[in-house]
């Protein structure tokens, strides 16, 4: 399952996740800081900007699984942010909970003496109008639903969250029908929590945050894509398969101060700083990966850094990760479920009733900007052919996300044969 497959699909609040303790990726360790930058409003004082540090505790393990608590200590004393509190399940369920006055409902659980109802943190599938993009009731009468527990949500959904380690990013998203307030969390492999927000009242309280990244060494505001690319943390970093060993940030540097000799394991090396665009190509054979990198200028002088893997084989080429961040303030933020608007497995059809002829999923083929400023995004489907998984694919349109110099707007386009 590639890039797309998971970035298109962003809100799915059932994804399959392995338990705390393993190598699945997306829970960050106990008890490690991570950086945060976001803003906190209120109906009172207004926004302000803040920075974070959050940081995953363990509170104790049942039968019902390992509660947990995220505790965020923000820059402003008065834009207090309350803990978060979780529980993932013996099957790899996250839960998004809370464990009652100073943990009342958690001390009962641990003792055995009552079970936790996760029904109260159910989450139904809404249908969705078409032609005005808006959700609506489902008709089904065996679906109840109630001011406390009801929540709108918008893509595949069940009770809770599932990390599934063959997926790179889950995201769940909520919004509460009768009071409108919403719990938006994005986990990213190998990275952790990448995104957290939550508000109530329409939007007259609530925070946002999003993770940030110290580079591996300084670098100037005005940096070159090259600079920038060096710079990005391991931590930040995606798989990139057969090109593992760019993963190190000072192997990264060596190679593009001296691109026309390449380490062991590299073909090619293209690096054109006017255009803002490198690549880089693993040496294999019968199958390798391609990464690219691509760089926008915002008006206010941030910098918009994008990193692309594709894995390549005789088959199809696959897009297997993709990841955008801003570097502004001399640091990372990541910026692919902010400032990307990343398109979903509806908008390849201009047909909305032919989506179902593929199933649930839609993979993609990104291709990031050697000249120019677009990204285009195109159905990936085998050998040129109106075919996905041997099944007939009536996807015939395209994505273009299209830069102003400051954002980026998602259009569809006409499904090409090929990218250039």
């Amino acid at each position: 399952m590639n890039a797309l497959t998971n970035l298109i699909h962003l809100c799915v609040i059932a994804v399959t996740l392995l338990p705390v303790s393993s190598s699945s990726g997306f829970l960050p360790p106990y008890e490690q800081p991570m950086r945060f930058v976001g803003k906190h409003w209120s109906e009172d004082a207004g926004d302000q900007a803040i920075t974070a540090t959050a940081t995953l505790h363990e509170l104790g393990k049942g039968d019902f699984g390992t509660a947990m608590e995220l505790r965020i200590t923000t820059s402003s004393p008065s834009r207090r942010i309350e803990p978060l509190q979780w529980v993932l399940t013996p099957e790899g369920a996250l839960y998004d909970v809370w464990f009652g006055e100073e943990n009342a409902d958690l001390k009962k659980w641990m003792s055995g003496t009552s079970k936790p109802d996760f029904s109260l943190a159910d989450v139904r599938i809404p249908a969705r109008d078409a032609e005005s993009d808006e959700l609506k009731k489902p008709t089904d009468e065996s679906v109840t639903s109630s001011e406390e527990s009801w929540l709108y949500t918008m893509g595949l959904t069940s009770i809770s969250i599932r990390l599934n380690p063959n997926r790179d990013v889950v995201r769940y998203a909520s919004l509460h029908e009768g009071n409108s307030n919403f719990s938006t969390f994005v986990f990213q492999k190998d990275i952790g929590l990448v995104r957290i927000a939550r508000g109530s009242g329409a939007h007259r309280d609530g925070w946002e945050l999003d993770r940030v990244f110290v580079p591996s060494e300084k670098v100037a505001a005005t940096a070159d894509v090259s600079q920038l690319f060096a710079a990005l943390p391991i931590e930040a970093m995606p798989n990139l398969g057969s090109l593992a060993m760019l993963v190190n940030p000072v192997e990264r540097k060596k190679l593009l101060q001296q691109p026309t000799t390449p380490p062991q394991g590299v073909r090619d090396v293209r690096v054109d700083l006017k255009n803002g665009y490198l690549s880089i190509s693993s040496a294999t054979d019968g199958e390798g990966d391609v990464l690219e990198s691509a760089l926008w200028k915002r008006k206010n002088g941030a910098r918009l850094l994008a990193v692309h893997v594709k894995h390549w084989t005789a088959g199809p080429e696959a897009t297997s990760d993709v990841r955008l961040f801003e570097f502004k303030n001399g640091e990372f933020r990541v910026a692919t479920f902010t400032d990307l608007p990343l398109p979903e497995p509806r908008d390849f059809f201009s047909k909305p009733d032919e989506q179902n002829n593929s199933g649930p999923f839609i993979a993609g083929d990104w291709k990031l900007p050697q000249s120019g400023t677009a990204i285009v995004i195109r159905p990936e489907l085998e050998d040129d052919e109106d075919m996905l998984d041997g099944v007939k694919c009536a996807a015939d349109q395209a994505i273009e996300l299209r830069w102003n110099g400051t954002k980026f707007s998602r259009i569809t386009i006409p499904r090409a044969k090929k990218l250039h």
